[in-house]
């Protein structure tokens, strides 16, 4: 095998890494879901691998699409954002949350008691939307550094 072939292909950490995050947005006005994607989809390290409209077959798309975050409105379905995240945790699926919303807002005690959360107002700016979801994922292991000095021989 030539060399220029061994580079052309990133190693499978390179391309893991390489792939953008993908996101599941359950929010019950459709308008602000597209303006969601939309604005995520313009991000390369983001994509939108779902829209819900209602949570129900929730489970079966995040089980489907293996998104890395999920974006819930607190007052989608009958029991809210909230309690459906709360099942979300029963079941045993650890993904982060990102609550959105109009006009509820969530406790630090509420956040905490779902754990991996964060709550963001539907009105905030768009930089600072990005930035949340940036700070609520899991930061990639750096690579292991080498050294290669030479050691003194005793």
């Amino acid at each position: 095998m030539r060399s220029s072939e061994t580079l052309a292909r990133p190693a499978p950490r390179e391309a893991a890494r390489c792939q953008p995050t993908k996101i599941l947005i359950v929010d019950d006005h459709r308008f602000f879901s597209f303006c969601l994607q939309s604005l995520i989809d313009r991000d390369s390290n983001f994509t939108v691998c779902g829209v819900a409209s209602d949570p129900v077959g929730l489970f079966e798309r995040i089980d489907h699409f293996k998104p890395d975050l999920l974006m819930l409105d607190l007052s989608v379905g009958k029991s809210g954002g909230f309690d459906l995240a709360c099942e979300i945790r029963r079941k045993g699926i650890s993904i982060p949350i990102l609550f959105i919303s109009a006009s509820d807002a969530l406790s630090q005690r509420q956040l905490r008691a779902v754990n991996r959360a964060a709550f963001l107002p539907k009105g905030s700016k768009p930089d600072h939307l990005l930035s949340r979801i940036r700070g609520m994922l899991p930061r990639p292991n750096p690579e292991p550094v080498f050294s290669f000095g030479l050691e003194s021989a005793s």
